[in-house]
Protein backbone atom coordinates (compact mmCIF):
# COMPACT_ATOMS: atom_id res chain seq x y z
CA UNK A 1 0.00 0.00 0.00
CA UNK A 2 1.02 3.78 -0.53
CA UNK A 3 0.57 6.27 2.02
CA UNK A 4 0.71 9.87 1.58
CA UNK A 5 0.85 12.54 4.54
CA UNK A 6 0.20 16.17 4.34
CA UNK A 7 2.50 18.26 3.17
CA UNK A 8 1.64 20.96 6.32
CA UNK A 9 2.43 18.11 8.61
CA UNK A 10 5.28 16.19 7.32
CA UNK A 11 7.06 20.13 7.04
CA UNK A 12 6.42 20.59 10.64
CA UNK A 13 7.87 17.22 11.40
CA UNK A 14 10.48 17.56 9.74
CA UNK A 15 11.44 21.33 10.60
CA UNK A 16 11.18 19.90 14.45
CA UNK A 17 13.69 17.50 13.69
CA UNK A 18 16.35 19.90 12.05
CA UNK A 19 15.95 21.95 15.10
CA UNK A 20 16.37 19.36 17.27
CA UNK A 21 19.78 18.33 15.32
CA UNK A 22 21.14 21.24 14.96
CA UNK A 23 20.59 22.92 18.53
CA UNK A 24 20.44 19.75 20.31
CA UNK A 25 21.45 21.96 23.54
CA UNK A 26 22.83 18.28 24.37
CA UNK A 27 18.99 17.11 25.50
CA UNK A 28 19.91 14.14 23.75
CA UNK A 29 22.01 11.85 25.32
CA UNK A 30 25.41 11.83 23.36
CA UNK A 31 27.28 7.63 22.93
CA UNK A 32 28.24 7.13 26.66
CA UNK A 33 29.44 4.16 28.66
CA UNK A 34 30.45 5.93 32.09
CA UNK A 35 27.42 3.86 34.00
CA UNK A 36 26.69 0.83 31.42
CA UNK A 37 27.67 -2.19 32.56
CA UNK A 38 29.78 -5.20 30.91
CA UNK A 39 27.79 -8.27 29.21
CA UNK A 40 27.19 -10.63 32.12
CA UNK A 41 27.02 -8.32 35.29
CA UNK A 42 23.43 -6.53 36.58
CA UNK A 43 22.13 -3.19 34.90
CA UNK A 44 21.39 -0.57 38.15
CA UNK A 45 17.88 1.02 38.21
CA UNK A 46 16.34 -2.43 37.35
CA UNK A 47 12.46 -2.48 37.69
CA UNK A 48 10.30 -5.58 39.00
CA UNK A 49 7.54 -4.91 35.93
CA UNK A 50 8.40 -4.86 32.75
CA UNK A 51 7.09 -1.02 31.64
CA UNK A 52 7.32 -1.55 28.25
CA UNK A 53 4.72 -3.77 26.38
CA UNK A 54 4.71 -3.03 23.05
CA UNK A 55 8.50 -2.70 21.22
CA UNK A 56 9.04 -0.83 17.72
CA UNK A 57 12.20 -1.78 15.93
CA UNK A 58 14.20 -0.08 13.41
CA UNK A 59 17.17 0.42 12.07
CA UNK A 60 18.99 1.93 8.92
CA UNK A 61 20.74 -1.50 7.37
CA UNK A 62 17.55 -2.25 6.00
CA UNK A 63 15.02 -4.86 7.10
CA UNK A 64 17.18 -8.03 6.46
CA UNK A 65 20.10 -7.10 8.47
CA UNK A 66 21.16 -9.27 10.70
CA UNK A 67 21.10 -6.16 14.12
CA UNK A 68 17.96 -5.98 13.37
CA UNK A 69 16.70 -9.65 13.18
CA UNK A 70 18.86 -10.22 16.70
CA UNK A 71 16.91 -7.13 18.16
CA UNK A 72 13.10 -8.83 16.76
CA UNK A 73 14.52 -12.75 18.80
CA UNK A 74 16.04 -11.06 21.85
CA UNK A 75 12.68 -8.96 22.46
CA UNK A 76 10.13 -11.36 21.34
CA UNK A 77 10.24 -13.65 24.28
CA UNK A 78 7.65 -11.77 26.61
CA UNK A 79 7.28 -8.59 24.33
CA UNK A 80 4.76 -7.50 21.20
CA UNK A 81 7.16 -6.57 18.93
CA UNK A 82 6.53 -4.32 15.78
CA UNK A 83 8.95 -4.04 12.72
CA UNK A 84 9.10 -1.14 10.50
CA UNK A 85 12.31 -0.93 8.89
CA UNK A 86 14.11 0.82 5.09
CA UNK A 87 13.40 -2.19 2.57
CA UNK A 88 17.17 -1.68 1.81
CA UNK A 89 20.11 -0.08 3.27
CA UNK A 90 20.18 3.33 4.45
CA UNK A 91 22.74 4.54 5.84
CA UNK A 92 23.62 7.60 6.52
CA UNK A 93 20.60 9.27 6.44
CA UNK A 94 20.35 10.94 9.65
CA UNK A 95 16.77 12.22 10.03
CA UNK A 96 15.90 13.02 6.52
CA UNK A 97 12.51 11.72 5.60
CA UNK A 98 11.72 11.28 1.97
CA UNK A 99 7.58 11.42 2.58
CA UNK A 100 7.74 15.18 1.76
CA UNK A 101 8.64 14.54 -1.70
CA UNK A 102 6.63 12.11 -2.61
CA UNK A 103 4.55 8.63 -1.66
CA UNK A 104 6.25 5.98 0.08
CA UNK A 105 5.61 2.42 -0.41
CA UNK A 106 4.73 0.35 3.14
CA UNK A 107 4.63 -3.66 2.57
CA UNK A 108 3.88 -6.22 4.96
CA UNK A 109 5.99 -9.03 5.37
CA UNK A 110 7.33 -11.72 7.68
CA UNK A 111 9.75 -11.24 10.43
CA UNK A 112 10.19 -14.36 12.47
CA UNK A 113 9.78 -12.88 16.16
CA UNK A 114 7.87 -9.78 14.92
CA UNK A 115 3.85 -9.76 15.50
CA UNK A 116 3.51 -7.26 12.07
CA UNK A 117 6.73 -5.91 10.31
CA UNK A 118 6.58 -3.42 7.56
CA UNK A 119 9.21 -2.67 4.96
CA UNK A 120 9.27 0.67 3.48
CA UNK A 121 10.84 2.18 0.77
CA UNK A 122 11.82 5.49 2.75
CA UNK A 123 14.18 6.16 5.28
CA UNK A 124 14.83 5.59 9.24
CA UNK A 125 12.86 8.90 9.88
CA UNK A 126 9.89 7.45 7.29
CA UNK A 127 9.66 4.01 8.92
CA UNK A 128 8.95 6.28 12.67
CA UNK A 129 7.16 9.00 11.42
CA UNK A 130 4.90 6.19 9.44
CA UNK A 131 4.63 4.07 12.33
CA UNK A 132 4.04 6.44 15.33
CA UNK A 133 1.36 8.61 13.04
CA UNK A 134 -0.09 5.67 10.89
CA UNK A 135 0.61 2.45 11.25
CA UNK A 136 0.22 2.47 15.16
CA UNK A 137 -1.34 5.55 15.60
CA UNK A 138 -4.00 3.98 17.95
CA UNK A 139 -1.50 1.51 19.98
CA UNK A 140 1.78 3.68 19.70
CA UNK A 141 4.87 1.50 21.10
CA UNK A 142 6.07 2.02 24.50
CA UNK A 143 9.59 1.91 23.08
CA UNK A 144 11.36 2.36 20.21
CA UNK A 145 14.76 0.57 19.56
CA UNK A 146 17.15 1.22 16.39
CA UNK A 147 19.51 -0.77 15.17
CA UNK A 148 21.81 -2.72 15.90
CA UNK A 149 23.80 -0.59 13.60
CA UNK A 150 26.54 -1.93 11.29
CA UNK A 151 29.50 -0.32 12.84
CA UNK A 152 30.10 1.95 15.37
CA UNK A 153 28.46 5.66 15.92
CA UNK A 154 30.56 7.26 17.93
CA UNK A 155 31.70 10.93 17.83
CA UNK A 156 30.22 13.53 15.67
CA UNK A 157 28.73 10.34 14.05
CA UNK A 158 25.71 11.31 15.70
CA UNK A 159 24.54 14.01 13.57
CA UNK A 160 24.35 11.82 10.36
CA UNK A 161 23.48 8.47 11.53
CA UNK A 162 20.24 6.63 10.02
CA UNK A 163 20.19 5.23 13.48
CA UNK A 164 20.55 8.09 15.60
CA UNK A 165 18.14 9.96 13.13
CA UNK A 166 15.28 7.05 14.09
CA UNK A 167 15.73 7.36 17.47
CA UNK A 168 15.49 10.89 17.40
CA UNK A 169 12.10 11.37 15.73
CA UNK A 170 10.95 8.94 18.38
CA UNK A 171 12.21 11.09 20.76
CA UNK A 172 10.53 14.07 19.17
CA UNK A 173 7.07 12.28 19.38
CA UNK A 174 7.79 11.58 23.29
CA UNK A 175 8.32 8.33 22.56
CA UNK A 176 11.70 7.06 25.11
CA UNK A 177 14.14 5.55 22.29
CA UNK A 178 17.56 3.64 22.50
CA UNK A 179 20.06 3.27 18.78
CA UNK A 180 22.11 0.73 19.47
CA UNK A 181 25.55 0.61 17.19
CA UNK A 182 28.54 -1.87 17.02
CA UNK A 183 29.93 -5.31 17.69
CA UNK A 184 30.28 -7.74 14.98
CA UNK A 185 28.68 -10.44 13.43
CA UNK A 186 29.41 -12.88 16.21
CA UNK A 187 28.36 -10.50 19.33
CA UNK A 188 25.01 -9.63 17.90
CA UNK A 189 22.94 -12.12 20.78
CA UNK A 190 25.07 -11.10 23.60
CA UNK A 191 24.70 -7.44 22.50
CA UNK A 192 20.55 -7.69 21.60
CA UNK A 193 20.49 -9.18 25.22
CA UNK A 194 22.22 -6.53 26.78
CA UNK A 195 20.10 -4.09 24.98
CA UNK A 196 16.89 -5.98 25.94
CA UNK A 197 17.84 -5.74 29.97
CA UNK A 198 19.07 -2.52 29.36
CA UNK A 199 15.23 -1.49 28.08
CA UNK A 200 13.80 -2.65 31.06
CA UNK A 201 15.24 -0.48 33.16
CA UNK A 202 14.18 2.54 35.02
CA UNK A 203 16.93 4.82 33.24
CA UNK A 204 15.60 3.88 30.15
CA UNK A 205 11.86 4.18 31.37
CA UNK A 206 12.31 7.48 32.82
CA UNK A 207 14.43 9.41 30.22
CA UNK A 208 13.29 13.06 30.00
CA UNK A 209 10.80 14.16 27.63
CA UNK A 210 12.98 14.48 24.12
CA UNK A 211 15.75 12.43 24.86
CA UNK A 212 17.41 9.51 23.42
CA UNK A 213 20.08 7.11 24.41
CA UNK A 214 22.23 5.98 21.91
CA UNK A 215 24.52 2.72 23.03
CA UNK A 216 27.80 1.76 21.01
CA UNK A 217 29.39 -1.45 21.77
CA UNK A 218 32.69 -2.93 21.53
CA UNK A 219 33.28 -5.99 19.23
CA UNK A 220 32.72 -9.36 21.50
CA UNK A 221 32.81 -12.98 21.40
Amino acid sequence: MSLRFGLLSCLLVLLAATAFLVFPVYSAQEPTFQWARPVGTAHSGVVEEPWHAKVLVTNDDGIDAPGLRALVRAFSGNIEVVVVAPAINRSGSTSFASILSGPVTVEEVAVQGARTAYAVTGYPADCVLIAVTGLMKDEPPDLVVSGINSGANIADAWAYSGTLGAARIAALHGIPAIAVSGGGADSLEAIATWVVELAGTSFVRDLPSFNYLTVDAPDIP
